[in-house]
Order: C-alpha cells, then structure tokens, then sequence
C-alpha cells in the first residue's frame, strides 16, 4: 500500500485532521496513520525478508530404512511438496546397516554437504513450533538433519551435531519421526510467513 492511496481532509482552519484511507474506507487522525503504516510496512518488510531467506535455504534429511508404511509415505511426499516450494528439500535413505555403519555414512554425508548438522535423538532438546521456527532460520544456509533407524544413532554422530533435536519424549518409529520432522518444517516456514496454516499460541 502507498501513501499516495490516501487522501487528506481538512478542518476548518486549515490542518490536516483526518488522513482517508479508501484500501479499507477508513480515516485516521494524524497521530494514528505513521503507527499505521509503520505496521503495515513492518509486516510486509518481514514477509519479504522470510520469503528470501527460506528460498535460499537448502535442506536435507538423511535417514535409515525406507518407508514402508504407504499413508506415512504419502504424507511424507504430501510435505515435501509443499516445503518444496519456499526451499529446496531432498531425502536421502540409507540402508539400515547397524548403527555404527550408519553413523559412518551419515557423517561422509554431512562431511559432504557441509552446513549445519541437526540429529535427532531422544535426550536432545524439545522446542515448541515457534521455537523451532526460530531455530531453523537461524541454522544456516544448508542444513542437514539426521534420522537414524530402529537403534538409534551413533555417539559419534552426536558428538558432531551442533544441535541435538526431540520431537518428544514418547518414541516413535523412525518412519513416523520423518513424517514430523517435514510436518514441522513446513509448519516452521509457514509461521514466519504469517499463514493460517498454524493456529497455534
């Protein structure tokens, strides 16, 4: 919205008393449009600043096992999609092979990915979707997170983490916890662009 949208009415000895903004059909006194439109601007200006920043993004989700499960599979191609189109998102299975072996190729994989190394496990730290929200923008460019399979994750792989990530202290199959983990990363980006999507506090 520009300020040439608005039309200015007079008083009578000739100040402005009321700025008319015909977008809502509204008038506002002089002390209320600056607040106004500095909102407004606000808003937009942090709109802008979140689309950029997650189209550069660059995420990736390593993870053991395939999935097996058709719903899950569906949904978690439903979430893919649709994060697909803020940032760059790509899966990567790697064969369940013990979890040393795993952790082997999860850190070559990391090693040639560079960026941030997110694993998750189940004494890692718990965020609220705000939070993580807040977390995932502030991560960096490239980010790679870690799923391992039935047995966990190996030491060394967490060692290597910067963060260490639970979705909750109850356990899930690790086929449920990449559903989540896309669920909650198109969550993230949609509350930073203000959509309905999250209804949340």
């Amino acid at each position: 919205m520009r300020t040439s949208h608005y039309s200015t009415r007079y008083s009578c000895i000739g100040e402005p008393a009321y700025l008319f903004c015909p977008t809502n059909r509204q008038f506002y006194r002089k002390g209320e449009i600056s607040q106004y439109l500095c909102h407004l601007f606000s808003k937009i200006r942090t709109q802008e600043i979140a689309s950029y920043y997650f189209n550069l993004m660059n995420i990736k989700i390593a993870a053991a096992g395939k999935i097996k499960d058709k719903f899950l599979l569906e949904k978690i191609r439903d979430y893919g999609e649709r994060i697909s189109h803020d940032c760059r998102i790509e899966i990567v299975e790697i064969k369940d092979c013990g979890v040393e072996s795993e952790g082997a190729k999860f850190l070559d994989l990391a090693a040639r990915n560079g960026g941030t190394l997110v694993t998750l496990t189940e004494e890692g730290t718990q965020y609220s979707s705000k939070d993580f929200s807040t977390l995932l923008e502030n991560l960096g460019a490239r980010i790679l997170f870690v799923i391992g399979g039935p047995d966990g994750v190996s030491p060394s792989v967490k060692s290597q983490s910067r963060v260490l990530l639970s979705l909750s202290k109850m356990t899930f199959t690790h086929e449920m916890a990449r559903m989540f983990l896309l669920e909650q990363i198109y969550r993230a980006i949609s509350i930073k662009h203000n959509r309905k999507y999250h209804r949340g506090n």
